[in-house]
């Protein structure tokens, strides 16, 4: 995955945003979801397709189909711009992720970036959760002294991690009210 900062822009609005360069035959072999809303996600037949958020797509004023350009900053800290069609919307039910991301072919990220073969994410996926942290701690130590980073997804993005727990939480919460009404109930 590659990602960085940059602006979509339309005819009428820009907006500030998170560049996603993804390939998505990859991401879905991951069991990576995306909450399409409209639209299709980009494949190798429409490499200049870009999906948003549902919010950002109205804040920008498009619709399927319209042109938008995103602007990137490259490896070497110049801007690069290129012209997407909209191809695809997403709700991910977080307002921040739906206002401000954008998801282009990996390929157009890596150019636009500047970035050659390099990448700024890589994803790993377990066979169970509780193995993360032996995942973690063994990667850990065979890349210390080198300039790469390894962090869980909770890591990466605290906001999302901190909103499942809650959520969570007021299941079980829920749960237990209705676990004492049947057993009052009985």
């Amino acid at each position: 995955e590659i990602y960085g900062a940059g602006i979509a822009a339309s005819p009428t609005a820009s907006v500030m945003t998170f560049v996603n360069g993804i390939d998505p035959e990859m991401e879905q072999a991951i069991g990576a979801k995306f909450p399409l809303v409209s639209g299709h996600l980009m494949s190798r037949a429409d490499p200049h397709g870009v999906v948003m958020g549902e919010k950002m797509r109205k804040m920008l004023g498009v619709e399927l189909g319209e042109k938008v350009v995103v602007t990137v900053q490259d490896y070497t800290g110049g801007f690069a711009g290129e012209a997407f069609t909209l191809i695809g919307t997403l709700e991910t039910g977080s307002d921040q992720l739906d206002s401000a991301m954008v998801l282009i072919d990996k390929d157009s990220a890596s150019r636009l970036m500047s970035l050659d073969k390099r990448i700024s994410r890589f994803v790993l996926k377990t066979v169970s959760p509780r193995f993360i942290p032996m995942v973690v701690k063994d990667l850990r130590q065979k890349l210390s002294g080198t300039d790469l980073k390894v962090a869980t997804w909770e890591e990466l993005i605290p906001m999302m991690a901190q909103l499942m727990h809650f959520q969570d939480g007021i299941s079980l919460v829920v749960l237990l009210i209705v676990l004492v009404v049947v057993t009052v109930g009985i």
